[in-house]
């Protein structure tokens, strides 16, 4: 019989360049969890983003939550507040925030009929 040594924390292979972490689950069995370094930027650069771009990973601005199941359009913008917030890029959020509201503004005047 032989041990099999657990870790929490991610190690390096010393052979490659990848990480792995046991993950042991309750019911006795284990996962292996293996990520190699460089190969999610890799892909990236080979497909490039999703053409709806990517999703921004905190809701910090405006909670998706208030904008799920309405326009597309008013999600997109949305996610792109959070997205540039949570980058850092505040300039690009307020121009986004003032897109929203104004956004906003049009689709509750043509609800009311509001010329």
């Amino acid at each position: 019989m032989f041990a099999i040594e657990l870790h929490e924390t991610p190690k390096t292979h010393p052979h490659a360049e990848a990480t792995y972490r046991v993950i042991p689950f309750g019911d006795g069995s284990f996962g292996i969890e293996i990520t190699a370094k460089g190969l999610q930027s890799e892909i990236f650069v080979e497909l490039g983003p999703p053409p709806e771009g990517l999703q921004a990973e905190q809701n910090l601005v405006v909670p998706m939550t208030l904008v799920r199941g309405t326009r597309g359009y008013i999600e997109r913008i949305a996610n792109q507040v959070n997205g540039a917030y949570e980058n850092g890029w505040y300039d690009a959020c307020a121009v986004m925030i003032r897109r929203l509201l104004e956004t906003l503004i049009i689709e509750a005047f043509e609800k009311h009929n509001i010329a």
